[in-house]
Parts: C-alpha cells; sequence; structure tokens
C-alpha cells in the first residue's frame, strides 16, 4: 500500500468526500454530480478499506458502466495502492456477468455453449418468427417488418428489467382482468350506447399489441436457443437466473465479495439491480456502497430511471446518505444554468443536490439562441464561430458540442465552405465507413497481388466504372478453359469478342494493381498510400 500516496490525497478531500472515503462498512449512498471527485472517492475508499481491514483485494468487487470508466478506475487505483490494485475486481456489469459465466460454465449450460447474435442476425431472426406468427397488429399489410426494430427494442428493454416471457405473460394476464373487470367499460346510453368508451379502446389497443409482442418475444427465444445464440441483455438475465436457481452458486459469490462498490447507479436497471441485491443479500446491512446523481437519473439509459435510483433507499433504509455538492469542474454560471433546466425537483429531498462551484476561473454568460430550421442553426453555429476567430480567438481554443454522431456532418461540411479548419472528435471505427472499406478491399488486391479472389472482388469497386455483366462473362469464360483471369490478362489472351471498351478498361485496373504492387515494395507506406489514393 503507497501510504504517502494516499494520505496526499486524503489531505486535499472536503469533508464530505472524507466521509465517504471512511465510512466503509454498511449500505452508503452517495449522491454526486459530475465534477464532485465521485471517481477519485471511489479509488480512496477501495485502498482505505485494505488499509482499515483485513480483507483482501480480489474479496473487493467495484461495478461501472463503460469499458473506459473500468480503465479510469483501475489506473486511479494503481496510483494510489500500486500492483495490489490488479487484484480488484473491477468490472462494468456485462465483463462481470460474462466472466462469471466463464468461470462457472456449469451453472450455464444453455449460454455457454452458444455464440453472441449480431444486431443484423437479430433483424433477420426477427422478420423470420414475424412471418411465421399470427399477428394483426405487428404486421402491417402495407410493410410486414415495420415494426421488427420497435419489436427488438421492446425485448430489450423488458430483459433489462428482468422480465421474462413468463414473467411479461403474467403481467398480461393481471392487465386483461382489469381490463375486463372495469364497470365502466361501455357506454350505458347515448348515441354510443353499448359501445367501447374511448379510454378503454386505447388500453385494448395496448393489450393488443402487447399479446402479439409476446408471442414474438417467446419465438424469439426459441430461435435463439435452436440456433445456439444468445443476445447482449441475456447475460445479466442468465446471471440472475443461475444466482436465484443455484444457492451454492451464489453462496460462494456472496462469500468472496465483501465490498461491492457500484458507480452511476443512477445508470442500472432492473437486473443489474437484481445482481446487486443478489450478491449483497447474504448480510442485513451490507457493505454496498453506491454512487449516483439524481438529477440524471430522471433521463432514461440503458432501462435505467429515477425509480432504479431509488430502489436502493428503498431496500436499504438505514444506509447512510452522503451528498457531494462541491464542483471542482464548472462555473457556478453553469451549475446554475443547467440545474434551471430541470424545472421540477426529483426524487425526496435527502436525495436532492445543489452543486456549489470550486473551480475558479471566469464565468460568462450563457447566450441562448433559437433557430426556425436544423439548416439555419448551423449556419447560425459557423457564423458565431467565424465571428470569434475574426475578434481574434484561435480555432482550437472553440467546441462545439453536439447530440449524435450524425449532426457533426452537416456541421463539418458547412465549415469546409466557410474554410474554417476543424476536427471531428468521434469513436466511430474508421474502418465501417462504406468508402475506407472500398479502400481496404483495392489494398488487399495490391498487397497480395496474384491471389484471383482478391483481384476479382476489387474489380466490383463501383469507382472503377467496370461493367458487372462483363465481370461475369470474364469470369465464366476462365472457368471454362481452365486459366485463371490474372493469366489471361498477363499473356494478353482475352478473346476477341469482347468489347474493346471493358478490356481497356479490365487491362487498365490489371496494370495499375501491379504498378502499384512494385510501389508498395519499394516505397514507404506514406508514399505509397499517397499514391493508391491518388491515381484510384
Amino acid at each position: 500500500m503507497k501510504d504517502q500516496s494516499f494520505n496526499e490525497l486524503y489531505r486535499k478531500l472536503n469533508p464530505r468526500q472524507k466521509e465517504a472515503v471512511d465510512t466503509i462498512e454498511g449500505p452508503v449512498m452517495v449522491v454526486a454530480g459530475p465534477g464532485t471527485g465521485k471517481t477519485q472517492i471511489l479509488g480512496l475508499r477501495i485502498a482505505n478499506i485494505l488499509r482499515k481491514t483485513d480483507a483482501s483485494p480480489d474479496s473487493i468487487l467495484a461495478l461501472t458502466f463503460t469499458d473506459s470508466g473500468v480503465h479510469s478506475m483501475r489506473k486511479r487505483l494503481v496510483s494510489i495502492m500500486g500492483s495490489s490494485a490488479y487484484r480488484v475486481n473491477i468490472f462494468t456489469f456485462h465483463g462481470f456477468c460474462n466472466n462469471l459465466i466463464k468461470d462457472h460454465p456449469e451453472y450455464f449450460d444453455r449460454i455457454i455453449s452458444s455464440r453472441n447474435i449480431s444486431p443484423l442476425d437479430q433483424i433477420k431472426m426477427m422478420e423470420t418468427i414475424v412471418d411465421k406468427a399470427k399477428l394483426e397488429v405487428l404486421r402491417p399489410f402495407g410493410d410486414r417488418f415495420y415494426y421488427v426494430e420497435s419489436v427488438l427494442k421492446s425485448i430489450s428493454d423488458l430483459k433489462r428489467e428482468a422480465v421474462s416471457p413468463e414473467d411479461f405473460s403474467k403481467l398480461l394476464e393481471k392487465e386483461e382482468a382489469l381490463y375486463e373487470s372495469a364497470s365502466d367499460l361501455y357506454h350505458t346510453k347515448g348515441a354510443h350506447k353499448g359501445k367501447m368508451r374511448g379510454v378503454y379502446i386505447d388500453i385494448f389497443n395496448n393489450l393488443k399489441k402487447n399479446k402479439e409482442l409476446l408471442v414474438l418475444y417467446k419465438g424469439y427465444e426459441k430461435a435463439l436457443r435452436k440456433s445456439a445464440l444468445y443476445d447482449y441483455d441475456d447475460m445479466i438475465m442468465e446471471v440472475v437466473a443461475a444466482l436465484k436457481k443455484n444457492d451454492e452458486l451464489l453462496l460462494k459469490l456472496q462469500e468472496n465479495f465483501q465490498y461491492i462498490l457500484v458507480d452511476e447507479h443512477q445508470d442500472t436497471n432492473n437486473a443489474q439491480n437484481s445482481v446487486l441485491e443478489l450478491l449483497a443479500g447474504f448480510y442485513e446491512s451490507p457493505n454496498l456502497f453506491i454512487v449516483g446523481d439524481e438529477k440524471q437519473a430522471i433521463f432514461r439509459f440503458q432501462g435505467a430511471s429515477l425509480n432504479n435510483f431509488l430502489y436502493f433507499k428503498e431496500l436499504y433504509k438505514e444506509a447512510k446518505i452522503i451528498k457531494l455538492e462541491e464542483n471542482y469542474r464548472s462555473t457556478q454560471t453553469i451549475l446554475d444554468s443547467a440545474h434551471s433546466l430541470i424545472t421540477k425537483s426529483v426524487g425526496p429531498s435527502e436525495l436532492r443536490s445543489r452543486l456549489i462551484a470550486r473551480a475558479g476561473g471566469k464565468s460568462n454568460n450563457i447566450v441562448l439562441h433559437s433557430f426556425s430550421s436544423d439548416d439555419s442553426e448551423i449556419l447560425g453555429v459557423v457564423k458565431n464561430i467565424k465571428d470569434k476567430i475574426n475578434s481574434g480567438v484561435k480555432p482550437g481554443d472553440i467546441a462545439v458540442i453536439y447530440r449524435d454522431n450524425k449532426d457533426a456532418f452537416p456541421l463539418g461540411r458547412a465549415l469546409e465552405r466557410t474554410q474554417i479548419p476543424f476536427v471531428i472528435e468521434s469513436d466511430q471505427n474508421i474502418l465501417e465507413d462504406e468508402d475506407m472499406k472500398k479502400l481496404v478491399t483495392l489494398m488487399e488486391a495490391v498487397n497480395d497481388f496474384g491471389e484471383e479472389e482478391k483481384f476479382l472482388r476489387c474489380l466490383h469497386l463501383d469507382f472503377l466504372n467496370i461493367d458487372e455483366f462483363f465481370i461475369y462473362k470474364i469470369i465464366n469464360y476462365a472457368r471454362k478453359e481452365k486459366v485463371s483471369v490474372l493469366d489471361m490478362l498477363s499473356k494478353d489472351s482475352l478473346p476477341r469478342e469482347f468489347p474493346e471498351r471493358d478490356v481497356s478498361s479490365l487491362k487498365d485496373i490489371y496494370n495499375k494493381i501491379s504498378a502499384w504492387s512494385k510501389v508498395s515494395k519499394n516505397e514507404g507506406l506514406l508514399d505509397f498510400f499517397e499514391t493508391l489514393v491518388r491515381d484510384s
């Protein structure tokens, strides 16, 4: 343990942060907004547990929601306590469940021999199920697959709330019983006598739609099992089911994980909360430490909601609540403006917080602009940026924050037209871009020049403008003559009956790929890449 490092960091904490680090026994809920140092206190609290108790690092389980969060927590913990930090169990919820399945395959016979289904295969599978099922609502006449993506999302939501097809069926039975027992279901007089009241028509239609959703949910689960597949949400569902079913496995995990910490708890859903409740269920007052933000809990994310955030307080009524309200990242103007957007206080008063700025620095006013359309908004943003640059602001000091990745490209095109330098920060994989895929296909043909399959695949690239039917005829002719297309091109032995223009195009691309192959072996990577992109 690096006591000196711990002590230096501990001295910098404010009183509330120290309280969170020092309260290492029993259930603790920390209400912490952004910039309040919650990641720091998670690391220091883990270190403090190891300093003050005889617990081993591998008896501590820390759960968060992203791989970057896992990396950040691990890195911080290593700086505090050294190499023993690598023994602390730090996972995302899905990572923890996946690890559990791998370590205890005997309890997961349904999933251990299966493979993860891709989103595209999910859609194909659901389309097949929709085609075979007897449906009235979820297979409209105009577009029978219109609801496929919505159905898959609904099934994902049900799984995140730990609702199996059997559970969903029971819920629908209860809802139908309530609906049918309504005393005012139909109009008893007037022009609409005997007809169903409007409010119940909506309930009836939703019930009908959910019954069909249940049919598709059951069909989807059956198809997954038949094909030895599982989806992303199944990992947590399977762990919950296994822990409920196998006391031996549950007890083993409960004994192993003596201290459990959860970051961003407002984002947990019912399935994840079920995992926590089961792991912590050995003691009436478990050493369960959660950190969350009640303001973020009003925005649904991965099945999360305010009710999930309040779940902890309802389950452990004696839990200690600590509020971190000193923000070290933003100015008070930004904090107050953000707070003003939440017009209604949420949750009990003991869980509400109001952040106080401790960051210092200049606090400028926030200016709000309203635009009539997306295009006018982009033009307004570009004009604002241009005015700032003209007044002496460095382009690198200007940032534009947008909601979705797709929003960046119209803005980028507008900045390009006005010759304003910019860079788009994104976690998108450039190799998934369609043009990049084409370039990779071309580079593979160049790198492995002589492999006919890669050469023929390259011929189908649209920017080479080679007629598809001509490619088919060339391949068919080569097979009949039992020669390769590459041999025919190298010996200039193509049949004369083929159109001269197409033959010329094919020879041209063959000669270019041959030339690029030589360049790739005789010049540096950057020079070769520039040549390939320019000449192709």
